[in-house]
């Protein structure tokens, strides 16, 4: 009488993948009964000895907007970058691109100045929610340092303050 083997799972499905694989290839497939013992199989659920994965429901965190980047209009129409800018037209127009769509009223957050603190008179157009066009309503002085800045009372549509960075004060110089 034959000896009885006993094998895994785990092997029983390595030997009937290469069976099946081989049958497949034109060599014929010999069924046999076979006994499967052993453990479960690896897949199923995690151990409990493994991280817990943390769950939230509900709309996704809302994050502070802030100021992507601050241009200039070209008289191409082309736009430039304003920050450290030293050839800025002094009639450039200018544009501020938020990370959100923003509160019509966040318009007023938008200050122009020289460096010496003098304020410049502008009008502004919201050409997007989220991108906010200034145009000058007097040229500025040629060669002379501004500062545009947009301060944290901006608001999104969501009610969130402006988180100021960096990116929400331009330096520039007026061409000569």
């Amino acid at each position: 009488m034959a000896e009885e083997k006993r094998i895994s799972r785990r092997e029983f499905l390595k030997w009937f993948a290469v069976l099946s694989i081989t049958s497949a290839g034109g060599v014929g497939c010999v069924c046999v009964p076979v006994a499967v013992y052993g453990p479960e199989p690896e897949y199923g659920p995690p151990p409990a000895t493994a991280i817990p994965i943390a769950v939230e429901y509900g709309p996704p965190p809302v994050e502070s907007p802030v100021v992507n980047r601050m241009t200039y209009i070209e008289k191409d129409g082309s736009e430039k970058t304003l920050h450290g800018s030293t050839d800025v037209p002094t009639n450039a127009q200018f544009v501020i691109y938020f990370s959100d769509l923003m509160a019509e009223q966040s318009q007023s957050a938008v200050t122009l100045s020289n460096i010496e603190g003098n304020d410049v008179s502008f009008e502004t157009e919201w050409l997007q929610e989220d991108a906010l066009k200034i145009v000058l309503t007097l040229d500025l002085q040629p060669g002379t340092e501004y500062v545009l800045e947009v301060g944290s009372d901006a608001e999104s549509i969501h009610g969130e303050s402006l988180r100021v960075t960096d990116m929400a004060r331009a330096e520039f110089t007026t061409v000569e």
